[in-house]
């Protein structure tokens, strides 16, 4: 029974049509969310003397916070996510383009070197790349190696970000994803940047992550 639901599962998110108006939905959900709830921003001026120093950065937040952080970036900058082309990618991606999000695709296994050149020619022309340093499979909370390369090759900063709602529940999926209901109070919180040259990145980079969302999740 459960490699049947399996194969039906990848037959019907395998359908254009199918992912098109699922993300529709997913983006509903997620307007929804956000504009029936209080939220604030800490922690933006870290972004915005970036900004005006021209600067470039990335920003990294945890798989399990992707749902809501295309609320946290000014629309008006543009910003490029790195996204898995496997199907379940293709939803994400669909849903995020909704809000104005450029989607570069690739992963470790798959168009990850052409990937990481797009990304290095796209820092250095002034733009911003989003990025969850435990995607898209896991193991979840780890820094990933192409994450850190992405920084020194790019020699770009790494922002942290993480989001919290008071009315949100962690579902039991690999990496614990934060599922925030309507109708609550919220935070964006970005942390300081760190060095791309900075000997210790990826235990720097995990320790920030892992503070900011032990700051402003609900006890």
């Amino acid at each position: 029974m459960k490699g049947l639901l399996k194969t039906l599962f990848k037959k019907v998110f395998g359908n254009a049509l199918v992912i098109e108006a699922a993300s529709w939905f997913i983006a509903g959900y997620i307007w929804l969310v956000y504009k029936t709830s209080a939220w604030h921003i800490e922690g933006f001026e870290h972004v915005q003397k970036l900004k005006n120093n021209d600067e470039p950065f990335i920003v990294a937040f945890w798989h399990n916070r992707l749902l809501l952080t295309c609320y946290a970036w000014p629309h008006w900058h543009p910003f490029h996510m790195l996204i898995s082309s496997h199907k379940d990618g293709q939803l994400i991606a669909r849903t995020v383009n909704h809000f104005g999000i450029h989607v570069i695709p690739g992963s470790k296994t798959r168009g990850g070197t052409g990937a990481l050149k797009k990304m290095i020619r796209l820092l250095k022309q002034g733009h911003t790349i989003g990025i969850t340093p435990d995607g898209p499979r896991g193991p979840a909370f780890h820094i990933s190696e192409g994450t850190l390369a992405l920084a020194k090759l790019a020699k770009a900063k790494i922002i942290p970000l993480a989001y919290a709602a008071q009315n949100q529940r962690k579902l039991g999926t690999w990496d614990q994803f934060v599922f925030p209901f309507p109708f609550s109070k919220g935070v964006f919180k970005w942390g300081k940047p760190l060095k791309y040259d900075n000997p210790n990145l990826d235990t720097k980079l995990k320790q920030s992550l892992d503070d900011l969302c032990k700051d402003i999740d609900p006890r």
